[in-house]
């Protein structure tokens, strides 16, 4: 056989190895086969709580059900890292010492409905099952609305009593109810006559300050482009932001509410979303997120857009879980966030070049409110936030992949978490802020206060 260049090709001899001289043939004793070595600095898909010692959790990893053998998921390159369960951890006050497992410290959504449980018929309705459990965990008990209005109610009475003709209005997650339990409450100060110059704002920080309202004297932020004011309430720790004489948070708003009124099973969308960027400090605008509002337009978008939905044959809401995952595909993987423009009030998409100054590809989002207003240009981390989209939809089709490629018992549905645990961690301090709420909600101390006798519990 001869190769294009005209030299015959012959195979290669094996080399022999010869005996060196002056010493022994001995054979050599065989090495012990080790366990194969993990690479360093990656971190395991699973998560498991091996024992729990006074108040700290010794976390080990423990990877669940078979390998992957699918060349185009990796389990360690699409493991969504989650820093709060990396390192030993403090529980939270008010929590019993005693656990049986994860569930209760990482997904205690889950914990809580142990005994309601039954088994499902197929792992979409797992899916679904504990996309509600997290739901109904996530969403805002009596006690905390409670909270949150009577803060509301201290600082209107508060400013009303030194500028009596000035109104309080909510706007944001809170007037949406898509404010997850260690979420912000954002308010408008309207005035006649009222400007945003620092004068006014420090007045206002004065009033807050002096009523005993804040834990420290506020931060007024004047330079920015909607100049606020932040303070954390001195009872909850729940933090507020105030501006003055602004309409468009409040129209939002509306325009949200009356949105998730149109398509149910929006707001478990948006919570779920939400809290996926919240846990990696990506829902700030300010910081290169993408806010509450944004991200309610995606998943109303996405909503408008599905043709099951459009054509109103499926419920929503018993396909929470097919429709997460379509959801985060085509964020995450299949829309073009630089070429594509979005635009929720025709219902459509359209041609855009969405880029920051730096070249990077951002969402275009058109206001429903304010056509020439762009709810996305400084989301300029927009590439992190597609990364997370992707990486979550990778977890659960990789979980499922794995069970139905593999098979798993019917009982284990019920005795753990089997899909959603890459999503539905809860971090502690968002466990601590709630159990905070509750016990200043249950001592009653603030029933006390001169502003409780004008509030209506």
């Amino acid at each position: 056989m001869s190769t294009s260049h005209g030299h015959s090709w012959q195979p290669k001899k094996a080399k022999m190895s010869r005996p060196s001289k002056g010493k022994s043939q001995v054979p050599k004793a065989p090495k012990p086969q080790s366990a194969p070595k993990r690479r360093r600095g990656r971190k395991s898909r699973f998560v498991e709580v091996e024992k729990v010692e006074r108040g700290s959790i010794i976390v080990d990893r423990a990877p669940r059900g078979a390998p992957r053998r699918d060349g185009n998921i990796d389990a360690e390159r699409d493991y969504i890292c989650l820093d709060d369960i990396n390192n030993d951890l403090e529980l939270p006050t008010g929590f019993p010492n005693t656990y049986n497992g994860p569930e209760k410290v990482f997904y205690p959504w889950w914990s809580n409905n142990r005994l309601k449980k039954t088994t499902p018929d197929c792992l979409l309705e797992a899916l679904n099952r504990e996309i509600n459990y997290f739901i109904h965990y996530i969403k805002p008990r009596h006690a905390e609305k409670t909270m949150r209005r009577y803060l509301i109610h201290k600082v209107s009475v508060a400013i009303r009593n030194a500028w009596p003709n000035a109104t309080v209005t909510p706007f944001g997650s809170y007037a949406t109810d898509l404010y997850l339990p260690d979420g912000d409450i954002d308010l408008v100060v309207k005035f006649n006559g009222f400007s945003n110059d620092r004068r006014v704002l420090d007045q206002l920080a004065d009033i807050i300050s002096t009523n005993h309202i804040s834990r420290s004297f506020p931060q007024v932020i004047s330079n920015a482009t909607v100049p606020v004011i932040k303070f954390t309430d001195r009872l909850t720790n729940i933090k507020v932001d105030v501006i003055l004489n602004a309409d468009s948070g409040v129209k939002s708003s509306h325009y949200v509410n009356d949105t998730m009124h149109a398509h149910p099973g929006m707001q478990e969308l948006v919570l779920i979303l939400k809290h996926l960027l919240a846990m990696r400090n990506l829902n700030e605008v300010f910081t290169g997120g993408m806010g509450g509002y944004a991200l309610s337009c995606l998943v109303e978008s996405f909503m408008q857009m599905q043709p099951k939905l459009a054509q109103r044959t499926i419920n929503a809401k018993e396909n929470l879980g097919t429709l997460l995952m379509e959801l985060l595909k085509l964020y995450g993987i299949n829309f073009n966030a630089g070429r594509v423009g979005i635009d929720v009030k025709r219902g459509r998409f359209f041609k855009a070049y969405g880029h920051d100054r730096f070249g990077n590809p951002v969402f275009t989002i058109t206001d429903p409110n304010d056509s020439n207003n762009d709810l996305g240009a400084k989301s300029f981390k927009t590439r992190e936030i597609r990364e997370v989209f992707k990486k979550a939809y990778f977890s659960l089709y990789g979980v499922m992949h794995d069970y139905l490629e593999f098979g798993m018992p019917s009982t284990q549905f019920n005795t753990s978490t089997v899909i959603f645990n890459h999503i539905g961690v809860i971090p502690l301090s968002m466990m601590e802020q709630r159990a905070n709420i509750m016990r200043v909600y249950r001592q009653g101390d603030w029933r006390k206060e001169k502003y409780y006798s004008s509030f209506c519990e």
